[in-house]
């Protein structure tokens, strides 16, 4: 079954009301990122040139950003790689302000 949704915008719960344990994501958790593989395909529906992940790749490195509905296919939720890619981002620009200042 394939099933389109368009939408203006999405949005989780993110509030500190409504969470509990808060750590910082570690630079060898944001690094993992750095494992997986981007590719470009077409869906065997018709759908072409499109760009993604594999799911069963990404299971292996984020298990959480996987879900496998008992007997159906499984799908990613991209949302969860913001965090990652911000911790990226910050680690990168550290790195880019410390060869800066070494000049």
């Amino acid at each position: 079954t394939w099933l389109g949704l368009n939408a203006l915008s999405f949005n989780t719960q993110s509030s500190k009301t409504v969470k509990k344990n808060i750590k910082n994501i570690t630079d060898a958790e944001a690094k993992k990122l750095l494992g997986l593989r981007p590719v470009s395909f077409d869906y065997k529906n018709g759908v072409k040139n499109q760009r993604g992940l594999i799911a069963e790749e990404v299971a292996e490195i984020y298990p959480e950003m996987v879900n496998t509905p008992e007997g159906g296919t499984p799908s990613i939720d991209y949302s969860k790689f913001v965090p990652y890619l911000i911790k990226m981002v910050q680690m990168q620009q550290k790195q880019i302000d410390a060869l800066k200042s070494a000049k």
